[in-house]
């Protein structure tokens, strides 16, 4: 059993009613059904959320926790599972059958195509594969299905196209797209370029970093104009849509095309793209609404395709007309799944029919016979591409320290029977300076002040670009007019934010986000010389969608000091700078609800960010913490531009190494 502390007490007696866990409402502590609730919250194996759904199914079926029957086993079951992004579990027979629980299960047919008409309200949906009974809840089931339908849709519309295809349209408007480009796309990521173009209505583009993924999408999007150039359909830059889970990676993806199209004249308005998150985009994200959007666009890109759920990527499909719209999911399957059920990203990259229509018509659009079998410099050059799938292999960032850092990341990726030796190489750094590398710390004291040294570099010593310290460069700042912010200060804020950061793989514990934040801020106050709890230049994270102001969850801003005037009088007050929509805007910190301290955040809110240095905390490895995964590690070094310290036991590195996510899902998407 886990340590339960007084904050889940308190939330347990919340959720009490008369006869859940003990009489009056109040818990009998030593009661086992107690203890059993608050051991599975103290892991993280289920939520307050969950417990109040299992309670009120339990009501619907006049029954209480104190009955302590199968069918409470059964939905702790499933919510374990479905907090592990599992989709379905096995269930006994007898459970789905009992009548005292027909307001719990029902039953469906996998093969009957009217889906729609065939979904009870139960909350639990069962069926039978191959005489195996499978259960999972309706919203994952249902979502499931849908996908697994709407996959097809889009698949038919790519092959309905393939014998359309003008070849030497495709190969001209690639050429043209690429004329004047310095550095030229290698040939896989031609191969990406034409496998998106051959496929016109649904493509993935996966690979880890440095591989050239936003250089694929920008020439994707210069072939795609070019082509509807010559074919008289024009596509205008309203026509495209630049997607991702969050807000701060839809304006990641949105500035890096940007920068690629920069450095190419060209009569093509890429600042006039659409950026968004899917949630946004959508408006509402109920599968029950399958009408499109007023605006319907002709040209949907998604980044960060991996952390999106299959609920969320679901509707995404549902909204989207495969004959008017070509739907590009771009991404890196092998980092971390999405928080909620699912793992599309990873199904949709492990498809491996080969379709020989599209190869045959992607050596056609590239005139070269033998492209698929070269290798290219130290790496392989990928197999044929699949139907709808390309994969980009090889790293193209060639300084010092990218290349050490590409060994690490491939060596964690690739990771076998205990060998780690490139990581094992810099042990003896202090600091980040360039490479990979991970400090065997072991005394907690020791980690807290390595930890503290990590962000005082970051915030109390002199920088060259900033030409003093980050702290002392702050305190000069005053904005005394939100309509005419100093962009140019802000983007040198911003950056230098980005220059260290901590990644957790937990809230809680010692060496947890929370922990390093609370300790960090107060030494901070003591250095700015300012007693209020947060103080201008601290970086502040959202933690919840806040869609009225276009500021959303993963958000980081900085809080600045500000100053209002009114006649005589001058009143000071904090500030927090978002970028929304191209734009930086001032919001009052006090305006703000839901957001945490960003010295630190975990590794699952970092997915969709870069950091030029990157200092990680390795957990003493626990095989029942289902977060210790080697996905969790791949995800948390693949975020540094320039270094990341591991700091922990090369015992408990390699664990993680050798555990991986799995999730299961008795739906095949194919």
């Amino acid at each position: 059993m886990a340590e339960i502390t007084d904050r889940t007490k308190e939330d347990l007696r919340f959720l009490t009613f008369p006869g859940t866990f003990g009489d009056d409402e109040f818990f009998i502590e030593n009661d086992d059904i107690y203890n059993n609730y608050a051991d599975k919250l103290e892991t993280n194996k289920i939520s307050l959320d969950d417990i109040l759904i299992i309670r009120e199914i339990f009501l619907k079926c006049g029954y209480n926790f104190k009955d302590n029957n199968d069918l409470e086993d059964f939905l702790i079951t499933l919510f374990e599972a479905k907090n592990k992004g599992s989709l379905t579990v096995e269930v006994d027979n007898s459970i789905v059958n009992n009548s005292k629980y027909g307001n719990v299960f029902s039953s469906i047919c996998l093969s009957d195509e009217h889906l729609k008409d065939n979904f009870s309200k139960t909350p639990v949906i069962y069926f039978d594969i191959k005489g195996v009974e499978y259960a999972g809840f309706q919203k994952y089931v249902k979502a499931a299905l849908y996908l697994k339908k709407k996959l097809s849709d889009f698949i038919s519309e790519n092959k309905n196209n393939y014998e359309k295809i003008n070849v030497e349209e495709i190969k001209e408007s690639i050429n043209e797209a690429l004329e004047g480009i310095d550095k030229q796309p290698c040939p896989e990521q031609k191969v990406a370029i034409a496998t998106s173009m051959v496929n016109k209505a649904f493509s993935v583009i996966t690979g880890g970093p440095g591989t050239g993924k936003t250089t694929v999408v920008f020439s994707l999007i210069s072939s795609l104009v070019n082509l509807s150039e010559k074919q008289g359909e024009k596509i205008n830059p309203e026509d495209i849509v630049l997607l991702a889970p969050t807000g701060r990676a839809s304006s990641r993806i949105k500035d890096q095309v940007k920068a690629q199209a920069e450095k190419k004249s060209s009569g093509f308005e890429f600042s006039r793209i659409e950026n968004s998150t899917i949630h946004s985009f959508l408006k509402n994200i109920s599968l029950e609404k399958n009408e499109k959007k007023e605006n319907s666009k002709k040209f949907v890109i998604v980044d960060e395709s991996s952390m999106v759920d299959i609920y969320l990527m679901a509707a995404l499909f549902n909204r989207l007309d495969p004959k008017e719209t070509r739907l590009v999911l771009v991404g890196d399957y092998k980092q971390l799944p999405s928080v909620d059920a699912g793992c599309v990203m990873a199904d949709l990259s492990n498809y491996t029919n080969k379709d020989e229509a599209v190869i045959g018509y992607i050596k056609k659009v590239l005139g070269v016979d033998n492209i698929f079998e070269t290798n290219q410099g130290n790496g392989e050059f990928p197999a044929k591409p699949k139907t709808f799938l390309s994969k980009l292999n090889w790293n193209h960032r060639v300084n010092d320290s990218s290349k050490v850092l590409n060994q690490a990341f491939k060596e964690i990726d690739e990771y076998k029977d205990g060998s780690i030796e490139n990581i094992k190489q810099w042990t003896d750094k202090s600091y980040p300076e360039t490479g990979a590398f991970y400090n065997n710390l072991q005394d907690n004291s020791e980690k807290v002040k390595y930890v503290s040294g990590f962000l005082s570099k970051a915030y109390f010593e002199k920088d060259e670009e900033l030409g003093e310290s980050y702290i002392n460069y702050i305190k000069n700042i005053l904005i005394e007019d939100i309509y005419n912010l100093d962009k140019d200060k802000i983007d040198i804020i911003l950056k230098h934010l980005n220059k260290y950061k901590i990644l957790t793989s937990m809230h809680g514990g010692l060496l947890g986000c929370d922990s390093i934040n609370r300790r960090f801020m107060k030494e901070y106050r003591e250095k700015i010389g300012d007693k209020r709890n947060i103080c201008p230049g601290m970086g502040i994270m959202i933690t919840k969608n806040n869609f009225r102001d276009n500021i959303y969850n993963g958000d980081v801003g900085v809080v600045l000091e500000g100053k209002i005037s009114s006649g005589s009088e001058e009143t000071h007050i904090l500030y927090v700078v978002f970028k929304v929509k191209d734009e930086y805007r001032a919001f009052p910190l006090t305006s703000l609800e839901n957001y945490d301290i960003a010295f630190a955040m975990t590794i699952h809110k970092s997915q969709g960010s870069e950091y030029e240095n990157v200092l990680i905390p390795i957990e003493e490895f626990d095989e029942n913490n289902d977060l210790l995964t080697k996905q969790l590690l791949y995800t948390a070094v693949t975020r540094a531009k320039n270094s990341f310290v591991l700091m922990g036991s090369m015992e408990n590195i390699k664990k993680m190494c050798g555990k991986e996510v799995k999730r299961d899902n008795a739906i095949e998407l194919f």
